[in-house]
Order: C-alpha cells, then structure tokens, then sequence
C-alpha cells in the first residue's frame, strides 16, 4: 500500500515547501495516510541528509502555518532539508481513541490475541521509515541528488517511534 503523490511546490521568502501525500501502509485493515511535507531551506547545503520529524494529528487536521514556520526555523538552522511527518499515528482509531489510549488498546489486544503484529509502536515505526523511502525518492527524482542519511526526532510517543526507527534502520545517524 506504500505510496505518495507530490503536490506543487510552494515557493517561499524562506524556501521551498513540497507537499506530499503520504500512504505508509495497511496495518489491521487500515490504511495510514500522512499529509508529509519536505521543506528546502534557501541556504541549502547539506544535501545527503535530512532532519526527519516526526508528529501527532489526527488524520482530519490540516498543516498549520506554524509548522511552516517551525520547519524552515530548523531547516535555516541545519541548512539542511527538514521533512515533517503528520499523523504518528493515525488516529483516532477504535472508537476514537487517540495517543496513550490508543497504544494501550493496542498492547491488550495483543495480550489477547497473541498477534505480535497489534502493538501501534510497529505502524509508527513503519511510516517514519516510508517517510525516509519518500525523501529518497522524491529527493532523487525533483534535485538529482542522493539522500544517505537522517537524523529522526519527536517527542513523546513519536520519541519512542525515533528511538526504534533508528534501532532498525541503518539510514538513521
């Protein structure tokens, strides 16, 4: 189910923002899509690696302009791209449940069911690292440059999905 469709570019004072729609994939019937958005600061010059950040959302929201804002403040800073991935993890789900409900839901239905595939921390993880196969797609495809690594940050339960991001993929610094 992995897939993403870029959108036009918006060009700004600050840089380019490149929208793109994200499916990271079909976990328990259910499809995760994320309204990704990869920012191109002007100063530009690290061009092999990327900050990947990865946020909350429900599934419904819309990018705020304080994202822009946050975004390219980081990518000024790092002079390096910054993608920022919405929606870890999709929610609500099972009867609107979000956040810490949301995981613990997930965790008894494992318990129950013995399914090593229920714990939401897996999905989380899965969509930051087809977040990273979007940036090395879009990357090489839109600049004709190669993207070998990412630094991955987020905080609260997107902190758990970095630390596990980075445990099991190689691209992560």
């Amino acid at each position: 189910a992995f897939a993403w469709k870029a959108h036009e570019r918006v060009e700004t004072p600050k840089g380019t923002i490149f929208p793109i729609e994200l499916t990271s994939q079909v976990w328990q019937g259910i499809t995760w899509k994320h309204q990704f958005v990869i920012y191109e600061p002007k100063n530009l010059e690290t061009t092999d690696t990327v900050l990947l950040f990865i946020t909350g959302g429900s599934t419904d929201s819309r990018r705020k302009p304080e994202d822009d804002l946050m975004a390219f403040r980081l990518a000024e800073l790092t002079r390096a791209r910054v993608a920022l991935l919405p929606q870890v993890p999709n929610q609500p789900l099972f009867g609107g449940k979000k956040e810490d409900d949301l995981i613990t839901e997930t965790f008894l239905r494992y318990l129950e069911s013995h399914d090593g595939s229920w714990p939401l921390l897996f999905p989380m993880v899965k969509s930051a690292v087809r977040a990273m196969d979007t940036v090395q797609s879009f990357v090489k495809n839109e600049r004709a440059q190669e993207v070998k690594s990412f630094v991955v940050t987020g905080a609260s339960k997107r902190g758990w999905t970095t630390w596990l991001t980075g445990a099991s993929d190689g691209r992560v610094l």
